[in-house]
């Protein structure tokens, strides 16, 4: 068994291989999503661990952030969007190798699996992380995906179309600018969390590791968006804010590129209301119990963390 933590040691081809024909593949472990985390090195610090048995067989891509000002010193963490990328003959001493190889530099590190990972949940939990009940919502791209949106919202896309709403690929980075605008608004007034800067999403634009969609008026003035990265048939609905048309460009974006399903992200948490995941089951989702994986690294700066950050929030 050889770890790998230097990305000059590792063979992209190997790696191109094993996302192809990994079980749990999605596009933020692929060597795009890196080179994007790594051209954005300003405002987060990317890292990757991989893992050799008779070839590649596991590779772990994420990044560690924290808040700004008075939230930075109790909100460090680390970052995994879609879990380890883990061939599906790996060993279990190579999965619990791998898992502990992560960087441990931040008070908290957590993976937001878009896969089932249930098989490997011991060797993980050995490397010292536990499991976190979450959700994750899909919606299938197929004939029917417009009959499974609810009565409701389907009313609210057709009254959005007579108004002349439309939505397109973002063509300027104006159009990023402008709807970078409105997503940043809704995460200071409504979310509440941090949002990268608007350098993140030109570069993920510009460099076409994602697509932004753009929703317009009638006036074609820009009142939603997203961004979306996708790996071979699969969508991400990583960013998006604006009315219902934004989440329905989407899918029609799906529909005209082939896709086969979208992946909504974040479902929230089984045991707390989450308006967000009933919308996105309104509009024809269906939810996955991926759930997280859980590690700890400093136990005392967590607990004050979540204390102070629930109270300046």
């Amino acid at each position: 068994m050889n770890l790998l933590t230097d990305i000059a040691r590792i063979d992209r081809k190997a790696w191109q291989t094993l996302l192809e024909s990994s079980p749990v593949a999605t596009w933020f472990q692929s060597p795009e999503a890196y080179d994007l985390f790594l051209a954005v090195a300003d405002c987060l610090t990317p890292f990757i661990v991989a893992v050799e048995e008779n070839g590649l067989k596991g590779v772990v891509i994420g990044y560690t952030v924290a808040n700004k000002g008075l939230q930075k010193p109790f909100t460090s963490r680390t970052v995994i969007n879609g879990g380890p990328l883990l061939a599906s003959d790996i060993s279990e001493e190579a999965v619990e190798a791998l898992m502990r190889t992560i960087p441990a530099n931040a008070i908290y590190s957590e993976t937001r699996n878009y896969a089932d990972f249930s098989r490997w949940s011991d060797p993980i939990a050995r490397a010292g992380w536990y499991t976190e009940p979450h959700y994750d919502i899909h919606i299938d791209i197929d004939g029917r995906w417009r009959e499974r949106i609810m009565h409701d919202e389907q009313q609210q896309i057709r009254k959005a179309l007579r108004e002349g709403q439309t939505w397109s690929l973002a063509q300027t980075e104006q159009d990023v600018r402008d709807w970078y605008f409105m997503l940043k608004r809704l995460y200071m007034r409504k979310v509440r969390r941090p949002l990268f800067p608007v350098s993140f999403f030109l570069t993920a634009w510009q460099t076409g590791a994602c697509k932004v969609l753009v929703v317009r008026d009638k006036n074609q003035y820009i009142i939603g968006g997203s961004l979306i990265p996708s790996l071979g048939t699969t969508a991400y609905e990583w960013y998006k804010s604006g009315p219902v048309m934004a989440t329905y460009s989407i899918l029609e974006y799906c529909e005209q590129t082939g896709m086969k399903r979208l992946d909504m992200m974040g479902g929230g948490s089984p045991d707390q209301p989450y308006s967000v995941r009933e919308f996105k089951i309104r509009m024809g989702g269906y939810v996955c119990k991926f759930g997280r994986f859980i590690r700890i690294q400093k136990n005392l700066r967590y607990k004050l963390g979540k204390a102070v950050v629930k109270k300046l929030l």
